[in-house]
């Protein structure tokens, strides 16, 4: 009889969350969603904000939105984006694990973006001051919705997705970085330092007097007070490439007096690599090095 009452509670339950999952996966529930977070973007935030539908996994816990659209419809909105700017996503969503979900300081595991594309156009002084990023880096993901409501970010991953940023100045043309294809950009910041893995293909950057391109870039980094440590690093430009891998040690915050110890595999053009090192001696052929670098940044030996 016990044994019974068991498997029918277990029934009920499966059935009960079966139901609950649905519904929150429903048109219905997506529709009363849109309509309190729109509350939280009024008319007068210059923000437009929708999404299809929302997803909830189990194992591991996650929720997710389908199909996300985020636009700055005018100058002076709440996100201090320029107008214009746009997120949109085929998902996003988090993962946690199912404890958290009821705790007041809920910690999610991961914030991920899919299938994104990222145009953002950053007025100048909308930051509100100068922010050191060692300090954004070496900081956990922190946000508050009401003095009882805290979530800890782990960590944030893009895949397959596109990124356009314009970082407009008060003189001079904009700085501009530009992501063809972020197959997996990955970032942890916690206290006291971070990591980073990244695949990354088509890189641009430009600010009026410098236009760097480079056709791939792949690593994966650590970082605290302490230095930089490069488990690998494979950078490609036109025809040079080079594999790099090794530690930089010091005080973080002063990158000339770092000691770098790193052993670097380089090929590609003779003509390529003297242009990108402001040669203007007339080289030809091919260069294929295996180099060790040691010292300080501002004086390698």
């Amino acid at each position: 009889m016990g044994k019974r009452i068991f498997w029918v509670f277990v029934l009920l339950v499966g059935i009960s969350s079966g139901l609950v999952v649905g519904y929150i996966q429903s048109e219905r529930f997506a529709e009363i969603l849109k309509t309190q977070i729109k509350r939280q973007f009024p008319e007068g935030s210059g923000l437009h904000l929708d999404f299809d539908r929302i997803t909830v996994g189990i194992l591991p816990p996650s929720a997710s939105v389908v199909n996300l659209r985020l636009v700055a419809e005018r100058a002076g909105n709440a996100a201090g984006l320029g107008k214009g700017s746009q997120v949109t996503a085929e998902r996003l969503g988090i993962t946690f694990k199912m404890i958290q979900a009821f705790s007041r300081g809920i910690t999610i595991n991961k914030v991920f973006i899919q299938g994104g594309n990222i145009s953002l156009s950053i007025p100048p002084g909308s930051g509100g001051g100068s922010v050191d990023p060692l300090d954004v880096l070496f900081s956990p993901i922190r946000v508050s919705l009401d003095p009882s409501l805290h979530f800890f970010v782990r960590q944030i991953e893009l895949r397959d997705s596109r990124l356009s940023l314009s970082l407009e100045r008060r003189a001079g043309a904009p700085i501009r970085v530009d992501l063809e294809k972020m197959g997996l950009l990955s970032l942890a910041p916690e206290r006291g330092g971070f990591s980073a893995v990244a695949q990354l293909e088509g890189l641009t950057y430009s600010d009026g007097s410098v236009r760097e391109r480079l056709e791939a870039l792949k690593g994966n980094v650590e970082a605290d007070p302490a230095g930089l440590r490069i488990s690998s690093l494979d950078v490609q430009r036109k025809q040079e490439a080079a594999h790099v891998e090794g530690q930089l040690l010091g005080n973080i915050r002063e990158f000339g007096n770092l000691k770098m110890d790193l052993k670097a595999i380089v090929r590609g053009s003779a003509s390529d690599l003297a242009e990108f090192v402001g040669s203007t001696g007339d080289l030809s052929g091919d260069i294929l090095g295996d180099v060790r670098v040691r010292g300080a940044v501002k004086n390698p030996s």
